[in-house]
């Protein structure tokens, strides 16, 4: 029933109406006017009630419509979280998400955190604008690390293979340009924000590539490539290295 009628309010020009029975529908509850039932909901379903919601709620109501907004922005980081971990072959986790929409604090403990969903991790630390140094750093580093294992797992590599003095040049071709294009994509979508701290993110990669480059032969510069090409400015990037350089220059001098 309320399927439909939200349908006819489109049709009369009632859009408020229309957007809070699309609401309704999306958060699973009845509406005033009927059932709210359409059966089972899915969560890309619900996502696709919100969106249409948003769509529908853009009139004189700003209340409302920054309401929609935000519940469709946190609905895609949960829809988000459903796809990595059927992704992972969890589809008992993943089905739990059709069961309701949640709040980023769920999001974040019951699934990202538990599962490892780095990226999501990332995601919903954006959202919410919180700026825990050590969350930030430890996603980072799981991410950087998860897209390592990923590669030994499709090269056949052994399992301490980055660790070890067992890559040769060769294997640099595999790694290389996807973990640059994985630092990349991140970045971009984040940047500028909270959750890319860059002299932190700088450091860790700069530190990765030492690491990579005792066993691979390759270009140290992929760092500043990835960065650039993410949209990060050569002025920003220029100050970071500067002031990094700058500080073991003088605490090797002290050491002396």
């Amino acid at each position: 029933m309320s399927d439909l009628l939200w349908r006819f309010y489109v049709r009369v020009n009632k859009t408020e109406a229309a957007a809070l029975i699309l609401m309704r529908l999306a958060e699973g509850k009845p509406t005033p006017e009927g059932r709210g039932d359409t059966g089972e909901l899915t969560l890309p379903k619900r996502v696709d009630y919100l969106s249409r919601a948003v769509m529908h709620g853009t009139g004189d109501n700003a209340a409302l419509l920054q309401d929609l907004t935000e519940k469709l922005d946190v609905a895609k980081v949960q829809l988000k979280v459903q796809e990595s971990l059927r992704g992972q072959g969890n589809e008992a986790a993943a089905g739990e998400l059709d069961a309701e929409l949640v709040d980023l604090s769920t999001i974040f403990n019951k699934y990202a955190l538990r599962y490892k969903l780095w990226e999501s991790q990332l995601d919903v630390l954006h959202m919410s604008g919180h700026d825990d140094d050590v969350l930030i750093k430890r996603a980072w580093e799981g991410l950087l690390q998860t897209e390592l294992e990923q590669w030994r797992v499709a090269s056949r590599a052994p399992p301490n293979a980055v660790s070890d003095s067992q890559l040769g040049a060769a294997s640099a071709k595999g790694v290389l340009p996807t973990l640059e294009d994985r630092v990349r994509t991140v970045v971009a979508r984040f940047y500028p924000s909270n959750v890319v701290p860059l002299a932190m993110l700088v450091d860790s990669l700069e530190r990765l590539s030492l690491t990579l480059k005792q066993n691979m032969d390759w270009s140290l510069n992929w760092v500043v490539r990835a960065l650039l090409g993410a949209g990060v400015p050569h002025q920003v990037l220029f100050e970071i290295y500067h002031r990094s350089v700058s500080k073991e220059f003088w605490s090797t001098k002290q050491n002396q």
